[in-house]
């Protein structure tokens, strides 16, 4: 079964959306200039962050209704926690180089989250309260924030570059790099604390090359997207890859997706991938894509987000939400 539909919320605008959650049948889409809007059933709320001017909201961690955390790209680096009606801001990072990309949680205390490098290191966030209060790694004895090249980074185009696993995993995705250099992905497993690298087979050799989204499948399974921004049309095996030991090898589809994608998910044995041109589908654990949507004019796809019941929802540029409906 497959069904597919647009919707028309007249709260969207005419606003980018990147951030996304859906939880309980509850959507929340992150906009532009700190813009938030939370949709359950018929009922929809527009929220506009205090301090969130010149923010977009690029990802949303939702616990239940009341308690999220989002994510505000731009500058300065801000993050909003919410506790009943209200959004706080709980985070802010004035340093010209703070660009947060994604972050995500283990359980409803203990989270993660990075923003490109400063001074050739990376910035990685911890929080042990919920997202109330985060801390920067490499403050502390016996912890470091990665090293990077000065041309890496990652990528906030759909807040999926960083993803969390068992109790203390968490991976990383990077882009840029060297001429010929390929992606990397950098993994933890003691909550930041350390971290090991790994190179990918997905292609890295300039600014808008790289992994843009990662997701992982019954734990060790993970598949990394990506591409060049800069030519969403281009399909090739350097876009897309997956790998079946916690990303400590890796391996390219062997047909790719149709363009760079922003975002990939998971919906039980079924791999989404999202981009601008459109959406392809995977039926064998990303060994092989097919394309399931082709983007009609005026419509981009940024971030996909997959609910309790296994509804698939898809938010884009102009104001763009979608649900589809999929079992294959």
């Amino acid at each position: 079964m497959f069904k597919y539909k647009k919707l028309h919320i007249p709260e969207l605008g005419n606003d980018s959306y990147r951030g996304i959650s859906a939880r309980d049948g509850v959507v929340i889409l992150g906009g532009e200039d700190g813009k938030v809007v939370m949709l359950q059933g018929d009922q929809v709320q527009v929220f506009k962050l205090d301090g969130g001017d010149g923010l977009e909201i690029r990802d949303i961690a939702a616990m239940d209704l009341e308690n999220t955390v989002l994510m505000g790209s731009g500058y300065p680096a801000k993050i909003f926690r919410r506790k009943g009606t209200s959004f706080s801001e709980v985070y802010q990072n004035n340093n010209t180089g703070a660009f947060l990309n994604s972050i995500a949680f283990w359980n409803e205390q203990k989270g993660i989250g990075f923003g490109d490098a400063i001074q050739g290191k990376l910035l990685v966030i911890v929080t042990e309260d919920g997202g109330y209060s985060w801390r920067e790694i490499g403050n502390q004895e016996d912890e470091a924030a990665p090293e990077v090249d000065e041309s890496e980074h990652g990528f906030a185009a759909s807040g999926t570059s960083l993803i969390v696993g068992e109790p203390g995993e968490a991976w990383i995705a990077l882009g840029g790099g060297k001429e010929g250099g390929a992606a990397r992905v950098l993994k933890t497993e003691d909550y930041g604390r350390s971290w090991t690298s790994y190179s990918t087979s997905l292609d890295a050799d300039s600014p808008s090359k790289g992994i843009f989204s990662l997701a992982l499948y019954k734990n060790q399974r993970l598949f990394a997207v990506g591409g060049d921004y800069e030519d969403p049309s281009l399909s090739n095996a350097g876009g897309v890859g997956f790998s079946i030991d916690g990303g400590k090898t890796w391996q390219s589809s062997t047909s790719p997706t149709l363009g760079y994608r922003s975002c990939v998910a998971v919906k039980e044995d079924l791999v989404l991938a999202a981009g601008p041109t459109g959406i392809d589908l995977s039926k064998d654990q990303g060994t092989t894509w097919l394309p399931l949507i082709k983007s009609m004019k005026n419509d981009s796809f940024n971030s996909l987000a997959v609910d309790t019941d296994g509804t698939v929802w898809i938010a884009g540029k102009n104001g763009l939400l979608a649900k589809m409906i999929i079992d294959m």
